[in-house]
């Protein structure tokens, strides 16, 4: 039973960390196309 219960937990971890990390790229891709808008005047 303690197997399982740690293999749980192990996926609810991953789940969080995709989901920081797809928050990161999304943020990032987000900065660079205003840097790019800005860079290009469209701002």
């Amino acid at each position: 039973m303690t197997m399982i219960a740690q293999i749980e937990k192990d996926i609810t971890e991953i789940k969080t960390d995709i989901r920081l990390l797809l928050g990161a790229i999304i943020a990032t891709a987000l900065g660079l196309a205003a840097l790019l808008a800005k860079g290009f005047h469209w701002l």
